[in-house]
């Protein structure tokens, strides 16, 4: 399934909550349900008790983050903590500690930090 097939898909069953497209710049804290995706430049701090966070290829996030699930393909400055697990695609370059029970490197992502498991 493609990309925009699979957005198309997450806002007609309305678990997209947000979209952050490529050439915009946020400052601040984002807290939201389902699922957000980010393409553009966030920078503060992201929260979501039961949601999923994409970072695109193009992506920027320079926050702390704090979800469900977290696939990163773009680059995170920041700790990432996840409650169920973190995904770093092959592009993905994050510097800072993560947190999850569950992770995926794909060959070729970059990882800066350290890794605590959890149960």
């Amino acid at each position: 399934m493609s990309e925009s097939s699979a957005m198309a898909r997450d806002l007609k069953d309305g678990t997209l909550s947000g979209f952050m497209g490529a050439g915009i710049e946020l400052k601040g804290e984002a807290n939201f349900k389902g699922l957000m995706r980010v393409d553009g430049h966030f920078n503060g701090k992201i929260t979501s008790e039961g949601g999923r966070l994409i970072v695109s290829d193009n992506g920027m996030v320079e926050a702390n983050v704090s979800v469900a699930v977290a696939q990163i393909h773009g680059t995170v400055n920041g700790d990432v903590t996840a409650s169920q697990k973190i995904e770093l695609g092959r592009t993905a370059k994050v510097v800072g500690n993560i947190q999850t029970p569950e992770l995926t490197i794909e060959q070729g992502a970059v990882f800066e930090g350290n890794c605590r498991m959890t149960k």
